[in-house]
């Protein structure tokens, strides 16, 4: 929670069911483009194979979850990426969470799909969503959401179905360890490699 939500000076956003608001939705656009674009956010280059893999990800989405006719899909990356970031701001919410769980299932490296879905489920606890991604899929983490949305349940609070949550958190939990482990092995492989060259590392 931020300073100013603490202070009560910036209302805390209710839960997000059945809905996204804008801070949703550039988040998960964020995460979006930090895992499967940064080809298509460098200066214009030789295509290479991380570009082509990007690219072939996009066009997957195109035809398979938008099912638009392949022959219309955009080529030039700069209106390439503002279609995709265009309908992560203003499409239905269901069809952004239909976009972003293709993606983790269908991106050839492992390694993004983690990252993303860790990403991702940073966005969805912060911005108060009721949806986490699980086993690679996106699930609602609360149960009974429905009835405690009646009139007649007052302020009766979300019952919490404790045991995707818990999966959902450790899986959150194992992955950020493993990204700080790779983190803090940095500095050790630096040093072992200028070793070799006979250097030494600056200010070491």
């Amino acid at each position: 929670m931020f300073f100013s939500q603490r202070h009560g000076l910036k209302i805390v956003p209710e839960m997000q069911i059945e809905g996204m608001n804008d801070d949703l939705r550039v988040g998960l656009w964020n995460a979006f483009y930090n895992c499967f674009l940064s080809s298509f956010a460098a200066p214009p280059v030789a295509h290479n194979e991380l570009y082509d893999t990007q690219t072939e990800l996009l066009y997957n989405i195109w035809i398979y979850v938008w099912k638009k006719p392949g022959d219309e899909f955009q080529r030039e990356p700069k209106k390439l990426l503002a279609i995709f970031k265009r309908y992560f701001l203003t499409e239905k919410w269901h069809e952004v969470f239909d976009v972003i769980e293709y993606a983790a299932a269908k991106y050839p490296r492992e390694d993004v799909c983690n990252e993303f879905m860790l990403e991702c489920n940073f966005v969805l606890e912060k911005e108060v969503s009721a949806y986490r991604f699980v086993d690679g899929i996106i699930v609602l983490a609360f149960e009974d959401y429905k009835e405690s949305l009646t009139p007649e349940a007052g302020n009766i609070p979300l019952r919490v179905d404790h045991t995707r949550l818990q999966k959902a958190l450790s899986i959150y939990a194992t992955q950020e360890k493993q990204k700080k482990a790779s983190v803090a092995i940095a500095p050790v492989a630096a040093t072992l490699k200028a070793a070799e060259k006979g250097t030494t590392i600056a200010g070491r």
